[in-house]
């Protein structure tokens, strides 16, 4: 008997395969014939093939792959039952457990101060009730499937390469009949009528994807803290190296927070002081900004938060924001779950960014005190100029950042996490 349980090992929340090299050696499928498709295919005994989307491979060789529930069940019907025969199961499983955690989340928070997130808990709590009473029904209302087949079951892999791949996920996306089945020339002409970028579009099925069985401790710690930030205690920082400072949620992004961090950052020293940030002296990176953040968010009782960091480079002429939102695990250490590292130059940014910056009331003030200070004229249009480029990079950090909360904020088990233990 094959099985293939339906938990998945820690995943990429993004419906995107990123793989290894693997074998193109002739099994059940010819290369010719899987050359011509969008989609990986694992071929497993008796030369059975499995078509749809690798999300990672383990180290001992095993894969896990993203499957349309409607054609593994025609093509491969003995696999999908017994697929399903554990889906039902993993899924009961992980709903209890779910509403059990719920309820033990709910216990800990304060009715009056944490009411936003009380009641959305219990909306979660409510539709897991609907899906334990009908568990058969919950799990067929999933189009994709994730398939976590063993080493010892994989005869050959195919792996398509990055165009195939994109042209099968987007071809996904528009709901295209038999992309499993159809090759690359005949998904292009209907995918250039449907979107002409579609190289260049950034899909994510993950919203398409079963709900989960069980998950890990760390797993669940990093779903309470997101839904935490959104629903509960918001803490965010903003900063330049290791210098960081709590805002507002509302301030992210604020353009004149965002200048004072590119002057204070390494233009002027004197500025630096005026505005209360420590000068750095030309020290190497560290990780005292992150002791720091986490510091204080334990000080709220959040479970996670957002640190925005500014890093100008007067010699490449780049602004770089790099951003990640840390959670607390629950061995007491913090995990960043997500991350992202935008560059910039001034002329990446949009016509009349800068004008718009330098007409702000408080970059006016941090303008008028830096030419109080001695501060030339040229040395300041650098400054706006690096301004409007860190600006720019915040706004496709934020961008970024919405994504990856929207994404798992629809439901507390939905599409698998991963995360690195490392900021």
């Amino acid at each position: 008997m094959m099985s293939f349980p339906h938990r998945p090992p820690v995943l990429a929340g993004c419906f995107l395969a990123i793989v290894g090299a693997c074998s193109m050696a002739h099994a059940g499928i010819s290369r010719d014939a899987a050359n011509r498709l969008c989609v990986d295919i694992v071929v497993v005994e008796r030369d059975r093939d499995v078509r749809g989307v690798i999300i990672t491979r383990s180290d001992d060789g095993g894969a896990t792959l993203a499957v349309r529930r409607g054609w593994l069940r025609t093509a491969q019907p003995e696999i999908y039952e017994e697929f399903r025969a554990t889906e039902v199961e993993e899924l009961q499983a992980g709903t209890q457990q779910l509403i059990e955690r719920i309820d033990a989340w709910i216990v800990e928070l304060d009715a009056e101060e944490d009411r936003q997130l009380v009641g959305i808990l219990n909306v979660e709590k409510t539709n897991a009730l609907r899906r334990a009473e009908d568990p058969d029904s919950a799990a067929d209302d999933a189009e994709f499937l994730l398939l976590e087949i063993a080493a010892d079951r994989i005869r050959e892999i195919y792996v398509q390469p990055a165009r195939r791949r994109q042209a099968g996920l987007c071809a996904f996306h528009f709901d295209l009949p038999d992309v499993e089945e159809t090759a690359l020339t005949e998904l292009e002409a209907d995918l250039n009528q449907l979107d002409p970028n579609w190289p260049a579009t950034t899909i994510d099925l993950t919203h398409r994807l079963a709900s989960q069985g069980t998950q890990s401790p760390e797993e669940w710690a990093a779903r309470q803290a997101i839904f935490d930030y959104q629903f509960g205690k918001p803490v965010n920082f903003q900063g330049t190296g290791d210098a960081i400072v709590q805002v507002d949620t509302a301030g992210q992004g604020e353009v004149g927070d965002i200048l004072t961090q590119v002057l204070g950052g390494g233009l002027t020293a004197d500025l630096g002081d005026l505005l209360d940030l420590p000068e750095l002296g030309g020290a190497g990176p560290s990780n005292l900004w992150r002791d720091r953040a986490i510091e204080l968010t334990e000080a709220t009782g959040a479970r996670g938060c957002r640190v925005t960091r500014v890093a100008p480079d007067l010699v490449t002429r780049t602004s770089t924001v790099n951003d990640v939102f840390l959670a607390k695990m629950p061995d007491g250490t913090w995990a960043t779950v997500w991350s992202a590292s935008i560059r910039s130059m001034p002329g990446d940014v949009p016509e009349g960014v800068v004008d718009r910056i330098r007409e702000d009331p408080q970059v006016a003030q941090v303008l008028s005190t830096a030419e109080a200070l001695g501060v030339g004229r040229a040395e300041l249009e650098q400054a706006l100029n690096f301004g409007g480029a860190t600006m720019h990079a915040q706004n496709q950090a934020d961008g970024q950042f919405q994504e990856f909360i929207s994404r798992y904020i629809e439901q507390l088990d939905g599409p698998p996490l991963q995360w690195q233990t490392t900021p």
